[in-house]
């Protein structure tokens, strides 16, 4: 009997690790989006056609990137100004997205691999601040 205990936790615990490893890791970096320039920052290859098709925009900078495991218990990530506290795994998703005191933003959403999810158009200086996730 105890050898199939062990036999069973052999087989099950691994399984267990490989599914919260499966959930990867959320990139979100803070893109400055404005018409003072051409052209898009080296950091924001990836995702450059989307932003250009997307968005009436001519230059993109890169200003922060932070990175957070999924699934997520109430991490935090801080990019620039922004803290973003996450809850949830990939399929169901809760963004929080606060600068200064100010919540800028609450969201659900559900992230997939190779689509980036953008958020934000929030006032800078030189245009719209931008917070960019993509599930690596």
């Amino acid at each position: 009997m105890r050898t199939r205990t062990w036999l069973v936790a052999l087989i099950v615990l691994p399984m267990l690790a490989a599914s919260v490893q499966a959930g990867g890791s959320l990139s979100i970096r803070l893109v400055e989006a404005s018409n003072s320039g051409h052209g898009v920052s080296p950091g924001l290859k990836d995702v450059a056609g989307i932003l250009k098709s997307s968005l009436a925009f001519s230059d993109y900078k890169l200003l922060g990137s932070s990175a957070l495991r999924l699934p997520a218990l109430g991490e935090k990530g801080q990019v620039g100004d922004y803290e973003v506290t996450c809850h949830g795994d990939q399929h169901n998703l809760s963004i929080t997205v606060i600068r200064g005191k100010n919540v800028m933003l609450t969201t659900q959403v559900r992230i997939q691999e190779g689509l980036p999810l953008i958020l934000g158009g929030f006032l800078s200086g030189a245009g719209r601040h931008m917070l960019v996730f993509t599930l690596r």
